[in-house]
């Protein structure tokens, strides 16, 4: 196979720079908005509960409709409810084997004959969380899952501190 030979301008490769220079300065002039104005506008994210959208221009719409939550996204944690019963045997392994010791549980006497306990505190630290879902492989009944839920956003650090309450899950 042999070479082929370049002509002294293709050797330079000035056209090439050239047009590099182009989609720079095109870049620097022309400036497109991507961002929006979080938490006044928010996206549609597939998969997700929130529904509001408020777009830009078309190319910020283009970015937007590629933009997908996969079916493994881990985000806010939420606690699986059957009914009026939770799920949770307060059993404390989600607690123990979680790395950042992010979850903390209180059992009490579950009123429930089923069941021996449940838990009377049930609170996930979302700051010291790293979404890793080792508490959702170490449960035994199935009693939390990580949703795709992804704003959490909060003014001060204990509203991201997210209670038995706030985490109840209704399944059916």
């Amino acid at each position: 196979m042999t070479k082929k030979k370049y002509n002294f301008k293709e050797a330079l490769y000035l056209i090439e720079i050239l047009r590099g220079l182009g989609v720079t300065i095109k870049h620097f002039f022309v400036r497109k908005k991507f961002a929006i104005n979080y938490p006044e506008e928010t996206l549609h994210i597939v998969g997700n509960t929130q529904q509001t959208m408020k777009v830009m221009d078309k190319d910020a719409q283009k970015l937007i409709d590629r933009m997908e939550v996969t079916m493994n996204y881990r985000g806010k944690h939420a606690l699986l409810v059957d009914g009026d019963l939770g799920r949770c045997v307060a059993c404390k392994m989600c607690e123990t084997v979680c790395p950042f010791f992010a979850i903390y549980i209180e059992p009490e006497e579950s009123p429930d004959p089923r069941k021996e306990r449940s838990p009377r505190i049930f609170e996930v630290d979302l700051t010291r969380c790293a979404y890793c879902g080792y508490c959702v492989e170490a449960c035994p009944e199935n009693a939390i899952t990580m949703t795709s839920f992804y704003s959490l956003v909060a003014r001060q650090r204990p509203e991201l501190s997210i209670q038995k309450k706030e985490l109840r899950t209704v399944i059916k």
